[in-house]
């Protein structure tokens, strides 16, 4: 299933409903999506993850990405609704010392 995504904004949040597969191709477009948040203005990004089915190393850097240009601008992210397996892989990495990963 390719991956879809949806934004809305509420004032200084943004939030991101993601569903699929992010594969190479798709980091891509996730890369598109985030670029679209002015980080400076957007103060803090949720990000639901419950209807995501894969995510590749791509996928994880467009995180990363977005999480460095939050962070400077003081802004924050945090993922919800994150599938076991997958918030399995960020906490290897380490990567929820940088941002909230949650399963539900």
């Amino acid at each position: 299933m390719k991956m879809s995504c949806e934004v809305t904004r509420f004032g200084d949040t943004a939030c991101l409903t993601l569903r699929g597969a992010i594969y190479e191709n798709e980091a891509a477009l996730l890369k598109n999506y985030f670029n679209s948040l002015p980080p400076c203005q957007v103060r803090e990004v949720i990000i639901d993850l419950s209807g995501l089915t894969y995510i590749g190393s791509s996928g994880i850097g467009k995180f990363l990405l977005l999480y460095k240009a939050l962070a400077s601008c003081y802004g924050t992210m945090r993922l919800t609704g994150t599938p076991s397996f997958i918030a399995e892989l960020l906490h290897s990495m380490r990567l929820g010392d940088l941002f909230e990963i949650s399963t539900h």
